[in-house]
């Protein structure tokens, strides 16, 4: 198979952590397209994901484990232990958990800085108070699994963190790392400090962020040189009139003043959902485009359910990758992948199955891959994945029943948001929306599927969206802007 060992790369290396960050002017091609990737699935989390699914009971499952095979060989696993009510989220655009540190400095823009969020800057899908990861030797075959990294993570009563660390098995040129994060009143991330231990915690690098109207415009990173901070690097945001991010740029630093590095573009649907993605490079030879995606969407599933996957090469088509999803009842059952060189010429293409729980959480994905010359599908799955959950008590504002199919958009909000309400049918529903100190602001019934909610009246900040049908409630977070 002509993808076979770039996907073993891929499902080892999908959330392994660089233990310096690695910024874009040290970065090959293959490392900023990884880069794009990120960034893309980062936005579309930001806007698309849907609520964690929870039962009446206030009972709700969190991960506890996950693992990787490639038939019988493990390739990797990680474990992960909660305090509390937190818990975690399965990430249905990329069919999958995230559990990278969104602030590790090893791609340029992530979508917790864009603003995006109703107040969740810094919190990452996988709310663990550790995680221990093992992996095995990719060059290696049927090598066993090795201890690789163990994790830390400190949460505010926000739950953004505000320290992580990760402490990685002593080999040259490893360090052990950690981030210390601040936040403002609306819990925006402020500053993210980077540090490497070495007889003491040492700070390596400083990220600022600047808002503006509550939506971040700029971050900037330095670098300690000596005794003295230096400049390598910054983003700049640019958002349409619907506080969606339309462009990103980012620059580095050469001494004297800032190059122009990489942009990206983004476009949207009439819902204001992510719809096409544009990453850009600045080369040798002048702008060329490295990625382009575009997203499509089957209302009334939040996540997109086709996906065109477009590679070039010096600035020319390459190859590309078209996703399709088969939803039954809200989750993806089937997954097909199919690839094409620039001639549109068939390469290669896969399937995976994905099983669910009473929670509706995956319990495996299983990927298939098409046989060109017997012109079957394999019979055995090449890849496998699998998710072990554990039950806790969710906080009463986090649990949904009937009223769990709720989306809100766009969020952030300026003058007007859209409530989708696909449970309502003939039931008993309404709105109400409380202020950041628990003041009821506004309140209006649910008479249809897909309403819109006027909140040109109210003052910019971070409300509380209560949305009951039929005696059962459900709780989303709006940040309006203005």
């Amino acid at each position: 198979m002509r993808n076979t060992i770039f996907l073993l790369l891929i499902a080892v290396t999908f959330n392994v952590s660089t233990a310096r960050p690695l910024h874009y002017k040290n970065m090959n091609v293959a490392q900023r397209k990884a880069a794009a990737n990120r960034f893309r699935e980062n936005l579309l989390r930001a806007t698309t994901v849907p609520a964690l699914q929870a039962k009446s009971t206030q009972l709700a499952e969190r991960l506890v484990a996950q693992s990787a095979y490639m038939g019988t060989w493990a390739l990797d696993s990680m474990q992960f232990k909660y305090h509390g009510s937190m818990g975690s989220k399965f990430n249905f655009n990329a069919m999958a958990y995230n559990t990278d540190y969104e602030l590790d400095g090893a791609y340029p823009l992530y979508f917790q800085m864009l603003g995006l969020t109703s107040g969740q800057n810094d919190r990452p899908e996988v709310q663990a108070d550790t995680m221990k990861t093992w992996y095995s030797d990719l060059f290696t075959p049927l090598s066993p699994l090795a201890k690789t990294e163990d994790r830390i993570s400190l949460y505010n009563a926000a739950s953004n963190i505000t320290s992580l660390i990760d402490l990685y098995v002593d080999t040259p040129n490893v360090w052990n790392t950690r981030y210390l994060n601040t936040f403002n009143n609306q819990e925006a991330i402020t500053t993210s400090v980077y540090q490497e231990y070495n007889n003491g915690w040492d700070s390596i690098e400083f990220r600022t962020f600047i808002y503006s109207n509550n939506k971040l415009v700029a971050d900037s990173t330095s670098q300690h040189n000596g005794p003295i901070w230096e400049p390598i690097e910054k983003n700049v945001y640019q958002y349409n009139a619907n506080g969606a991010l339309i462009k990103a740029t980012s620059y580095t630093y050469n001494g004297t003043g800032w190059d122009p590095a990489e942009t990206y573009t983004m476009s949207y649907d009439a819902s204001n959902r992510l719809s096409v993605y544009i990453d850009s490079t600045n080369g040798i030879s002048g702008w060329e485009t490295l990625q382009r995606d575009s997203m499509g969407y089957t209302n009334p599933n939040p996540f997109y359910t086709f996906y065109r996957d477009e590679q070039y090469s010096n600035g020319l088509l390459s190859e590309y990758t078209i996703s399709t999803k088969h939803v039954t009842g809200g989750l993806v059952d089937t997954l097909l992948e199919t690839s094409y060189d620039a001639t549109a010429t068939y390469i290669d293409k896969n399937f995976t199955k994905f099983f669910y729980d009473s929670y509706n959480q995956p319990v495996t994905g299983a990927q298939y891959y098409y046989n060109d010359t017997t012109s079957q599908w394999q019979q055995a799955s090449m890849y496998t994945w699998h998710y072990y959950y554990e039950t806790y008590t969710l906080d009463v504002s986090d649990v949904g029943t009937a009223a769990e199919n709720v989306l809100l958009y766009p969020n952030p909000a300026k003058n007007m948001f859209t409530l989708t309400c696909n449970s309502i049918g003939d039931k008993n529903g309404y709105i109400e929306i409380y202020n950041s100190i628990g003041r009821l602001v506004k309140s209006l019934p649910i008479t249809a599927r897909k309403i819109d909610v006027d909140t040109e009246t109210l003052p910019a900040g971070i409300y509380i969206c209560k949305v009951t049908v039929d005696g059962q409630s459900s709780y989303r977070k709006l940040m309006l802007v203005r």
